[in-house]
């Protein structure tokens, strides 16, 4: 396998390399390489699995802790919030296909602002219509109640998806379809 970074230029196999830790990989020299880490390690389906198991990992610590201040159990609370993830990252799946099956049917599929906030509100408001039903059932308040909290805590996933972004490029570089493309 031919892997490239910007100074340098070597053929390295899998076999001759080791994951040490997250950021790092050494190479058969034993020199740290975090931009081959970025770029071979973390793309493709490989990046999408981590990013979503580490963004519903936290979030579920994050909906624990929200709950728990809230005056709910911990034990509950933690429950909640694992189903209220695993709900979501379902509703996700559906939402995108859908979605995506509904721009490959349109004239101009250029993904413009309006596009990308009817995307998102489509989202939110189906996550909303199966969240609220089951955090007024599990939490024992009325559907108003679980409406305002769900909206709280849209508010707030908004803020932290923003910064979970951000820091997830940070460490792991951003996905090969958002890289510039070098000029011949």
């Amino acid at each position: 396998m031919l892997i490239s970074s910007r100074n340098a230029t070597s053929t390295v196999s899998a076999r001759q390399m080791v994951v040490v830790a997250p950021s790092l990989i050494f190479s058969h020299n034993g020199a740290a390489t975090t931009e081959l880490f970025k770029e071979y390690f973390m793309q493709g389906a490989r990046r999408k699995l981590v990013f979503v198991t580490s963004f519903e990992l936290i979030a579920v610590i994050f909906n624990t802790l929200i709950l728990s201040i809230l005056g709910h159990s911990t034990t509950h609370s933690g429950g909640l919030a694992i189903a209220s993830s695993t709900v979501a990252m379902l509703w996700n799946l559906c939402w995108n296909s859908a979605f995506e099956c509904w721009e490959s049917k349109q004239k101009d599929r250029t993904r413009t602002i309006f596009r990308r906030v009817l995307h998102a509100a489509g989202f939110e408001i189906g996550l909303l219509g199966l969240l609220v039903p089951m955090f007024a059932y599990s939490l024992s308040i009325s559907m108003r109640q679980a409406l305002v909290l769900n909206v709280d805590l849209v508010m707030f996933f908004l803020v932290y998806t923003f910064m979970f972004n951000l820091i997830f490029d940070k460490i792991f570089g951003i996905p090969s379809s958002a890289k510039r493309l070098e000029p011949c």
